[in-house]
C-alpha cells in the first residue's frame, strides 16, 4: 500500500467516502432525535440521560409541534367557510330590490353605493352609459321609474358573479316625462366585492309588439 505524503494531492475517493460518512451520521442523529421526541417525558422521568445532540433535537420537536398546530388552527379560522348559495341568492335579491326602490325614489346616494365604479349600461336603443350618466339623469328626473315591480325571469349564481334576468311592464320607464309603453327585459350582472353585491352591467331590450292596443 502506498501512503500519501505530506505534499501529495488528496485522494478523491477518500474525500467522497469521508463526506458520505459524515452525512450518514447526521441523518442518523436526526432520525434518533425524532424517534425519541414523543417518549422524552417518560425517559426523563426514569432518569435517563440522553446525549446532547439527541436532547437538542428533542427540544426542537417539543417547540415545533405546538407552534405548527397553532398556526394551522389560525389559518383555518381565518379562511372560514364560504356563504351558502341560498344565502348569497337572498343577499342578491335584496340588493336588486334596493336598486328598484332607489330608482323609484330617485335616491342617487343608494344607487351610488350599489353601482360599481366601472358600471356599464347598454340601453334598448344601443346607447352606452356609465355610472355618472345614470346618477345624473336619475337625480335630475330625466329618467324615472314607476308602476309595478319587475318580474324575475331567472337568477343564476356563479361563485361571486351573478346574472339576473327580469321583465318590466309597459309604462314603468319614464323618459323626459313621457312613459315608455313597451315592456322591457333586462340582463343585469352583479359582482360580490368586500362582502356585498354591486351592479356591474345592465343590458336592456324592448319586447317587440308589447304595446297594448287602445
Amino acid at each position: 500500500m502506498v501512503r500519501a505524503g505530506v505534499g501529495s494531492p488528496p485522494n478523491p475517493r477518500l474525500l467522497l467516502t469521508g463526506a458520505f460518512a459524515r452525512r450518514s451520521r447526521a441523518s442518523n442523529i436526526l432520525l434518533l432525535g425524532c424517534a425519541a421526541a414523543p417518549h422524552a417525558p417518560a425517559a426523563e422521568a426514569q432518569g435517563v440521560r440522553r446525549p446532547a445532540h439527541i436532547r437538542g433535537v428533542t427540544l426542537i420537536g417539543r417547540i415545533a409541534h405546538p407552534v405548527a398546530g397553532l398556526l394551522c388552527l389560525a389559518l383555518a379560522g381565518c379562511a372560514g367557510p364560504p356563504p351558502a348559495t341560498s344565502t348569497l341568492e337572498a343577499e342578491l335579491r335584496a340588493a336588486d330590490g334596493v336598486r328598484a326602490e332607489a330608482l323609484r325614489a330617485g335616491d342617487t346616494a343608494a344607487l351610488a353605493r350599489l353601482y360599481a365604479d366601472d358600471f356599464v349600461m347598454i340601453t334598448s336603443t344601443g346607447q352606452v352609459r356609465g355610472k355618472a350618466d345614470q346618477l345624473r339623469d336619475v337625480g335630475s328626473g330625466v329618467v324615472q321609474h314607476q308602476g309595478a315591480a319587475e318580474r324575475f325571469l331567472k337568477v343564476a349564481l356563479y361563485g361571486e358573479i351573478a346574472v339576473v334576468h327580469s321583465e318590466s311592464v309597459g309604462g314603468s320607464l319614464v323618459l323626459d316625462g313621457q312613459p315608455e309603453p313597451h315592456r322591457r327585459r333586462y340582463t343585469r350582472v352583479y359582482v360580490r366585492r368586500s362582502g356585498r353585491w354591486q351592479l356591474l352591467a345592465t343590458h336592456i331590450s324592448v319586447v317587440a309588439d308589447s304595446v297594448k292596443a287602445p
